[in-house]
């Protein structure tokens, strides 16, 4: 599985990725959307929204994933996508979005994510990036120094990724063996793993978190 690291370099889109962002709810395993609309910005803007605004700044599109139910009222206005396998987790999100038809390449983020820079989305969707790719980072303590690069662990985070229609029979097979694991999806698929600058994350904070709605807070 190869690994890009960007050297704390993000290069500025003058336009928006020509495919579709997807926003995954509690139904694909991704917590409870209802309780995050209830957080606001001091602008008045909830958490699920500053997601959505953010995702739309990068993507030509966004669509939701997930049954009516767990899609909160902010973003009924958006193409919902309703997962056909249940209780399989955010893999079976991916499923119904890459079986659903409605674009050949999908980056996707779950909705817990709320302190998300659109930077973040934009190392997935550089031109010379390939479906699929994921996010990582180094899982480093504060303090520790570690002497060998090779001796850092990475963390994955294949829930924000970029997917293409080409993983779908893959994906399925999986499903049908009964491994639900995002994980070992992303390992199946030799997705490209892109290393996250240090600046960049604190954007992979929940905002389940009080704490880190504070943060969200102070950052608008």
């Amino acid at each position: 599985m190869e690994r890009t690291d960007f050297n704390n370099t993000i290069k500025h889109l003058d336009s928006k990725w020509p495919h579709t962002g997807a926003i995954f709810f509690d139904d694909c395993g991704c917590g409870d959307a209802k309780d995050r609309t209830a957080k606001y910005l001091p602008n008045g803007m909830s958490v699920v929204e500053y997601l959505y605004r953010t995702l739309k700044y990068v993507c030509k599109d966004v669509v939701v994933v997930g049954n009516a139910a767990s899609i909160p009222d902010e973003l009924s206005h958006l193409k919902q996508i309703s997962i056909n396998f249940d209780r399989v987790g955010p893999i079976g999100g991916l499923e119904a979005l890459l079986s659903s038809g409605l674009d050949s390449e999908y980056l996707i983020t779950p909705s817990e994510v709320g302190l998300v820079d659109s930077k973040l989305y934009q190392l997935l969707t550089q031109p010379h990036i390939q479906s699929p790719a994921i996010l990582a980072s180094p899982q480093v303590s504060p303090g520790e120094n570690k002497p060998f690069p090779q001796s850092i662990e990475i963390i994955d985070y294949p829930q924000i990724g970029r997917y293409s229609t080409d993983s779908l029979m893959s994906l399925r097979e999986q499903i049908i063996g009964q491994n639900f694991c995002m994980h070992r999806l992303a390992q199946r698929l030799d997705a490209v793993k892109l290393i996250i600058p240090e600046d960049l994350t604190y954007a992979l904070a929940s905002s389940d978190s009080p704490h880190e709605h504070d943060v969200l807070c102070n950052l608008n």
